[in-house]
């Protein structure tokens, strides 16, 4: 019996030192959190990558390698959108040489003619490019942006808000304009946990006028709009709206 319980308190501290070691832990978290369907929480790129060199030579759990290979999965599909979005400018660009190979053969009458056409092609063709590659940035940037925000609300609930506090500022300070509201709920929700009730009022306020920009609201949107403007009501009665209850609500 002693030979069990010394096993199984080793192997419990095995996995404690695994998950401080762990260079992605946070976010295999909150991956486990979503019931491993946000893939906003799931490595990319470089991040990715040294994770990849950390595991070499461990031995690792099934978590793990489920969390890897999810994250892998995700960046070659990424990897692929890049690629098709590449040979979509090259077919267009490819088009536009045709084009200017045909105009050159027609008659002198049709040269201005051709050259406007080839112009026009070749400034879609570039636009089209530059869409592309803007298009991917942007997912890219929002991709990150979701992992900042899934980081700093998971650890806030978790009771370490002023851990997190520095990454919910630059989730909301890199965020879009147009969605900057979504980004300062989750700094609105570690402010209000550090007792910063000016702050979390504010940002609350900002979320319910970000939600309610939006023509359509979905019924889901007006219940959050209620959650959020009660959290206000709470605050400025000095407490803290954000009580275990809640935590498990945010936590679904």
């Amino acid at each position: 019996m002693a030979t069990f319980y010394a096993e199984v308190f080793n192997q419990e501290w095995c996995e404690k030192i695994l998950a401080k070691l762990r260079p992605y832990s946070d976010t295999l978290n909150a991956w486990v959190v979503s019931e491993y369907q946000d893939e906003s929480r799931l490595l990319r790129g470089q991040a990715l990558q040294d994770a990849q060199a950390w595991t070499a030579g461990k031995s690792l759990g099934d978590l793990d390698y489920q969390f890897l290979a999810a994250s892998q999965d995700l960046d070659k599909r990424d990897f692929q959108k890049r690629l098709e979005a590449e040979e979509q400018a090259k077919q267009i660009l490819a088009e536009a040489n045709r084009i200017l190979i045909e105009a050159n053969q027609k008659a002198n009458r049709r040269i201005r003619i051709g050259i406007m056409v080839l112009v026009v092609t070749l400034v879609a063709a570039a636009l089209a490019g530059l869409w592309a590659t803007r298009r991917i940035k942007e997912s890219w940037k929002v991709n990150e942006l979701n992992q900042i925000r899934a980081l700093c609300l998971y650890n806030t609930l978790q009771g370490g808000a002023a851990d997190v506090i520095n990454k919910c500022e630059k989730a909301v300070a890199l965020a879009p304009n147009y969605k900057r509201g979504y980004y300062q709920d989750a700094r609105g929700i570690a402010r209000a946990m550090m007792d910063d009730k000016e702050g979390a009022i504010a940002d609350f306020q900002a979320y319910i006028a970000w939600k309610n920009a939006s023509k359509r609201k979905s019924p889901q949107d007006k219940q959050d709009i209620l959650v959020r403007q009660k959290w206000i009501n709470t605050l400025r009665a000095g407490k803290n709206p954000i009580t275990a209850e809640e935590i498990k609500k945010l936590l679904k």
